[in-house]
């Protein structure tokens, strides 16, 4: 057994946690429902209908693979290899910004 797999198990072990569960999901159901159209806009939004994509995904993954570029950089930065990196670094200061206002809507 991996340790990712005894934490999923342990975790799916608590059932003190499942009426919680299932009161918070009601409510959140509930509140779409009661918001109309607007309600089923916003619920679209949170699940990345308008990116064709979860999107949890994005909220974890750029802001993680950006730390991690941020401190390879950094550790980079330490030594004398970065100065061969600095023109791609700022490259991709500047282009990555731009590509991501392309995707988003509006």
């Amino acid at each position: 057994m991996t340790r990712s797999t005894g934490l999923t198990e342990a975790i799916s072990k608590q059932e003190w946690i499942t009426p919680l569960e299932d009161r918070l999901q009601g409510a959140l159901h509930r509140a779409f429902e009661s918001g109309g159209e607007a309600g089923g806009r916003i619920k679209d939004a949170l699940h990345g209908t308008w990116i064709g994509h979860p999107l949890h995904v994005i909220l974890t993954d750029i802001p993680l693979g950006a730390w991690t570029c941020a401190m390879v950089f950094d550790a980079l930065a330490a030594t004398s290899a970065i100065r061969w990196m600095q023109p791609l670094m700022l490259a991709l200061e500047w282009a990555w910004p731009g590509r991501l206002r392309q995707r988003l809507p509006g």
